[in-house]
């Protein structure tokens, strides 16, 4: 399967006609800040997204605490006694030694979340249970609540389960294609008291652009081995626009052709490939070609679509995404729309696409020719 693959506003893959005339063939070459601590003793965290300051001044960041009566333990300590966590803050960064932070993501670009917590009461590290950094869609800008579960849409999950060594996962639903890089990620030392986590992560193919007042929000959660925790969120991410076309096939071959072929729906044409669009955010397909060439001889596209060609040393190209001949639209060597879309799923968005070969009916030398045809996905 060849692949094309954009992020920012455009991407392009070139098809490669390689074709024998009278022979033809086609081959395709493709912030805010939201604070949350608890003290539990027994009983489940209930957490309410407070009002958020900018997401340059971790200092202004607001807390809100669940408070427990303190419960007994082993020692005769109470609650209060037992360690627990305090992020103190969470950050994403396009680089891995964390000094260039990233204001917007981009899907399938890898990205390095930095958490920094110490224990209070004195404790080590140690006494961690799990680490975890959500990456999630934020639909209206209202600062919500991580999501529980992930969702390749929507959320990607990133988990430490502390250990030596530590366990890394990805909670981003399934198909998906969020990454999370465990080769780069890192756990510090857990005899400290305080230390960093690193989470190298690729965000998923599909996940929502964001267009204001939506966006992306990141927030990590630290949890001990007796429930205690602390959440910290960094708010107002951007993610930016991605797309892709997928084929399912190298090769489009017309075979052993004669001068004089015309646009119809008899061997050898159609020749048929089927496309995949997949998309965070609304998109475009364009479609051109160029003049092929073979060894010693040049054919230049016809651009009036001529059915044939009325000069020399001329093809003409059409290309139809209903299988109706009628439908078929003409190929330039300048960009054609072939569709709009809207953003799609993991799996994308199928398209079947056959192309239409017309040939001057003028002799031709017998050799083989190549050239391309070029598609173009954008941001619209």
């Amino acid at each position: 399967m060849k692949q094309l693959v954009g992020a920012g506003t455009a991407a392009v893959v070139i098809l490669v006609m390689v074709c024998l005339l009278p022979a033809l063939s086609h081959d395709i070459h493709n912030g805010d800040w939201w604070r949350q601590d608890a003290v539990l003793a027994g009983t489940s965290p209930v957490g309410h997204s407070l009002g958020a300051a900018p997401n340059s001044d971790a200092s202004q960041s607001e807390t809100e605490k669940q408070a427990v009566q303190p419960a007994a333990t082993e020692g005769g300590d109470t609650a209060l006694g037992r360690p627990k966590p305090k992020i103190l803050s969470v950050e994403v960064y396009s680089d891995p030694a964390c000094t260039e932070p990233s204001q917007s993501l981009t899907p399938q670009v890898t990205y390095y979340a930095k958490v920094e917590i110490e224990m209070r009461m004195g404790n080590q590290l140690s006494h961690l249970r799990e680490v975890r950094v959500s990456i999630f869609y934020d639909s209206t800008g209202g600062n919500p609540p991580p999501p529980l579960t992930g969702d390749a849409q929507t959320c990607g999950i990133l988990i430490c389960n502390i250990d030596r060594p530590p366990l890394w996962e990805i909670d981003a639903g399934s198909p998906t294609s969020w990454e999370i890089l465990p080769a780069e990620c890192r756990q510090p030392d857990l005899r400290q008291k305080r230390g960093i986590w690193i989470f190298a992560f690729k965000p998923g193919k599909v996940a929502i652009e964001s267009l204001p007042p939506a966006n992306w929000d990141i927030c990590a959660r630290a949890v001990t081995k007796l429930g205690e925790w602390d959440l910290l969120c960094l708010r107002d991410k951007a993610m930016d626009w991605y797309g892709e076309v997928s084929f399912n096939t190298a090769m489009l071959d017309w075979g052993l052709v004669q001068p004089g072929l015309r646009f119809e729906n008899a061997p050898p044409n159609p020749q048929s490939l089927t496309a995949t669009y997949v998309s965070n955010g609304n998109y475009g397909v364009d479609i051109k070609s160029d003049d092929w060439l073979g060894e010693t001889s040049l054919v230049y596209l016809d651009e009036t679509g001529g059915n044939p060609p009325a000069g020399e040393m001329q093809f003409a190209l059409k290309m139809s995404t209903t299988g109706n001949l009628g439908d078929a639209i003409i190929i330039r060597k300048s960009y054609t729309l072939v569709s709009n879309g809207n953003r799609t799923g993991e799996g994308g968005i199928t398209s079947a696409h056959a192309f239409y070969l017309s040939l001057t009916e003028s002799d031709l030398p017998f050799e083989t020719y190549s050239g391309n045809i070029s598609y173009l996905i954008t941001r619209r």
